[in-house]
């Protein structure tokens, strides 16, 4: 233990509210004799602010670049703007292009602490170089979230759920085929074949989410229980393949799929992850349009 502790704690509230903006730093005590008292990295960096800024909140290189807004260059003032177009050794120097101009001047050689490099959010700047950003939010640890979300797991506490819809259906309308239990990740529900029904999602909480109302959606992402969903629909000519609608999670709400049914249903493959502490629900609700639906020929199984 060293005799003559140099301690130092410095944290900087730049901006408040943005992850970029507030980082923490700690110098472990250091005494040069002899050298091997004080092992380890001598510094360590944390993330002490990870709240999003709230609207209309610029990005902390938008505001750094900012201020030169009133500073002549060659005899004239621009409003600058981030360019990120820079080879990855200059990720963490202040480039800013003038807005309307096809040049960016290097402002300075190095952002402030804790900026994202380049356009990454998962790498910062700490002293002029990338770090990786831990789901610990400390920077370099390396740690990761496993499937089952669970910062610096090896996934087994995960647990895949996953089913076939092969229900025959006879009356036209919305069919629940599947419920999605709230903490769901890697959620996967596909048609097995190209048909002329479609796909439906909804909340329990706020209505539908995608192609609800008998009115189908354009192919995209939407928003819902908490995460984000990417709704699939291949090209009907050159394609056999069906629809589908994918998220990474988690949901923080029940979610329920359906089934907008106008042909012999070719079958739907859905599965999601969850935490092994999490029940999953049954999966055998009356068979009734809209509201309910039938599983009759439903499989399930969990890994």
């Amino acid at each position: 233990k060293p005799t003559s502790p140099n301690r130092a704690e410095v944290q900087q509230e730049l901006y408040p509210g943005s992850r970029t903006a507030s980082h923490q730093q700690r110098e472990r005590p250091y005494n040069p004799l002899p050298s091997s008292s004080c092992p380890g990295e001598r510094a360590q960096y944390r993330i002490c602010n990870s709240d999003a800024c709230p609207p209309p909140s610029k990005p902390i290189r938008a505001v750094q670049c900012s201020y030169y807004n009133n500073q002549p260059f060659m005899g004239r003032l621009y409003q600058w703007e981030p360019f990120n177009e820079v080879p990855e050794e200059q990720h963490c120097e202040l480039n800013c292009r003038a807005e309307g101009f096809r040049f960016y001047v290097r402002q300075l050689d190095r952002v402030i602490d804790g900026t994202p490099c380049g356009q990454n959010q998962t790498f910062l700047c700490v002293a002029g170089k990338c770090a990786s950003l831990g789901c610990d939010e400390y920077l370099g640890s390396g740690k990761a979230v496993d499937r089952c979300g669970v910062c610096g797991g090896d996934n087994t506490t995960c647990r895949l759920v996953s089913g076939d819809y092969k229900h025959s259906l006879s009356k036209i309308g919305y069919h629940r085929i599947v419920e999605i239990p709230e903490g769901a990740r890697k959620i996967n529900v596909t048609e097995m074949m190209k048909s002329r029904n479609y796909l439906a999602l909804r909340s329990r909480s706020g209505g539908s989410i995608i192609n609800g109302n008998w009115a189908v959606d354009r192919p995209g992402k939407y928003e819902g229980g908490g995460t984000v969903f990417t709704y699939r629909r291949p090209n009907e000519i050159s394609s056999t393949a069906g629809e589908s609608f994918l998220a990474e999670g988690p949901t923080n709400e029940i979610l329920d799929v359906y089934m907008i049914f106008q042909q012999p249903n070719p079958g739907v493959h859905y599965e999601y992850i969850i935490p092994s502490e999490k029940p999953v629900p049954p999966q055998h609700p009356d068979h009734r349009p809209e509201e309910t639906a039938g599983h009759d020929g439903h499989e399930q199984q969990e890994n």
